[in-house]
């Protein structure tokens, strides 16, 4: 019996991007709702959810929650965006603004952006997030500060 090329090229392309689908279980994760995930250059991964950021080693989960009254917290629980740049900075995007993680102090430090972030780009000195009210807010990479 003949195939047709049409049922061939099914097959084909069914064995190329069929993949193992590998189901893991995050220990405490904030929330089930994820908008985004990074895996940073020392091999964490970052989950931000609707309830706060999550970074997960591959056994244990450490839960980074927002507190208006501590500046070293993520600036919201909200986490839209997360972005590792080229200098290895991981950069989150809440519903309250930016934030950069400082994993030698184990901390985060806010940029006030006046609006949530919607995407991200970057070049060699400048971070530009798009935002809901402010256009486009471009961030100073080296200073960590918004460009003038």
């Amino acid at each position: 019996m003949l195939l047709k090329p049409s049922t061939c090229v099914i097959f084909i392309i069914s064995s190329v991007f069929s993949a193992e689908l590998i189901k893991t279980e995050i220990p405490n994760i904030s929330s089930t709702r994820v908008l985004s995930i990074n895996q940073d250059s020392t091999g964490f991964l970052w989950f931000g959810t609707d309830e706060g950021l999550n970074r997960y080693d591959g056994h244990s989960n450490k839960v980074y929650r927002s507190n208006i009254f501590d500046e070293k917290t993520i600036s919201g629980n909200r986490v839209w965006i997360l972005h590792t740049d080229k200098n290895k900075t991981l950069w989150v995007g809440t519903d309250r603004g930016v934030c950069y993680y400082s994993a030698e102090q184990d901390r985060f430090h806010r940029i006030n952006t006046g609006s949530r972030p919607l995407h991200v780009l970057e070049n060699e000195k400048t971070l530009f997030f798009t935002t809901t009210n402010h256009g486009v807010v471009a961030i100073n990479k080296e200073k960590k500060s918004v460009a003038k």
